[in-house]
């Protein structure tokens, strides 16, 4: 599955971007192993990704 975050850093900065994982819980443990504190996450759907070819 794919996750779209909204984290913070540990200087308080707001960071965003998106995991592929197989489960929210992996995408808090690997958000947390950065040093990333998640303050949002969302699972997006596979209407919402872009195939590779559509991006080149």
């Amino acid at each position: 599955m794919v996750i779209k975050y909204k984290a913070i850093d540990s200087r308080g900065k707001k960071r965003s971007g998106q995991l592929m994982v197989q489960n929210r819980s992996e995408a808090v443990s690997l958000l947390k192993q950065r040093g990333l504190i998640p303050v949002d996450l969302k699972e997006v759907k596979k209407t919402e990704r872009k195939e590779l070819s559509e991006i080149f």
